[in-house]
């Protein structure tokens, strides 16, 4: 079983599976009594939702715009410097200060 959702790590839309079912195996786990039953559970536990690339459980598929759109919305956060003053440890009020308003120290 193959489905197509979208993977936050790699950023795109990807094939998903669980994988397939095995009846050889399955067959020869029968002959040993209690083995089929646990191959048969953990193959119903298994989900097909992670990513065949990375194995991250992957979201509903998205758009190709709609993927761009959240790339761009990340790369374009700023984050605000703080400064502070190498000599007394105040913190500045501008991100350009020139002099510390508490030593007056010249930075």
């Amino acid at each position: 079983m193959t489905q197509i959702s979208y993977c936050p790590i790699c950023r795109k839309n990807v094939m998903t599976n669980r994988g397939k079912f095995s009846y050889l195996l399955a067959f020869l786990l029968a002959l040993t009594g209690i083995g089929l039953i646990i191959y048969i559970l953990h193959y119903i536990d298994r989900k097909p939702n992670h990513c065949v690339h990375c194995g991250t459980v992957c979201q509903v598929p998205k758009l190709e715009n709609q993927i761009e759109h959240e790339v761009y919305q990340k790369e374009s956060i700023v984050t605000k410097k703080i400064n502070y003053c190498p000599y007394c440890g105040e913190q500045l009020e501008r991100e350009y200060a020139k002099f510390c308003y508490k030593c007056g120290s010249k930075i």
